[in-house]
């Protein structure tokens, strides 16, 4: 089963509401027009408890899958600090940080505005990304692997294996201590988060040169020589 959570949200002022997502959780929510949210480990969304009778704005930030409700006479925007994404109705992956923003269609049309006043419009399998300032050239890629973390699944393409573990800490929060240097260590394939840590930490050590020692202080990695 997945391992998500509801959220309480918390009142903020001017009748907005804001759900804060722990690390190791997921939120599945609505929102007041029917739309609906799928929000990442350590991520945040502010709504109003009411959408307005011309537009419907919400801020995001971190990652989340949105199923916007389709209402003509009302856009839908989700606001980050950098990147803005508006909608009549579709589903898109938002991924907000402070480091880049990604922007990924499943179905539908949106438009995306950036701070720096870019603009553009995605079809369904495009992506686009807010890098060191300027948008990105739009791409086609597989949505498969930028949506599966709803499924709890992680999908790894020749990826550092130090960066699976940052993932894996917030997915379980639990922390990764590496005793040895892995930067040459990449792997590929699918990992289940629906399956216990310890089944994920033996699958991963049979791909890769690691041995993992569970401690107080988290989980040691240990280069096998």
């Amino acid at each position: 089963s997945i391992n998500s959570v509801l959220m309480a949200g918390e009142s903020v002022a001017g009748g907005y509401n804001r759900i804060k997502v722990p690390r190791g959780k997921m939120a599945n929510l609505q929102l007041p027009d029917g739309s609906s949210v799928f929000l990442n480990s350590l991520s945040e969304i502010t709504f109003p408890s009411e959408f307005s009778d011309d537009e419907r704005m919400v801020y995001l930030s971190g990652e989340a899958y949105f199923t916007v409700a389709k209402d003509a006479r009302r856009p839908f925007t989700t606001f980050s600090d950098r990147m803005n994404v508006t909608v009549l109705g579709t589903e898109f992956n938002f991924s907000a940080s402070d480091e880049s923003s990604v922007v990924t269609l499943v179905s539908g049309n949106v438009k995306v505005d950036t701070d720096m006043s870019e603009s553009c419009i995605l079809n369904p399998s495009q992506q686009v990304a807010l890098q060191n300032g300027k948008l990105t050239a739009v791409k086609t890629v597989d949505v498969q692997p930028v949506i599966c973390w709803k499924y709890r699944i992680m999908q790894c393409d020749n990826q550092n294996i130090s960066d699976v573990f940052d993932r894996l800490s917030v997915a379980f929060d639990k922390d990764f201590i590496c005793a040895d240097t892995l930067d040459d260590i990449f792997i590929s394939g699918k990992l289940d988060l629906n399956k216990s840590l310890d089944v994920i930490l033996e699958t991963i050590s049979f791909a890769a040169p690691v041995t993992f020692i569970d401690t107080e202080e988290g989980i040691v990695v240990k280069r096998v020589k």
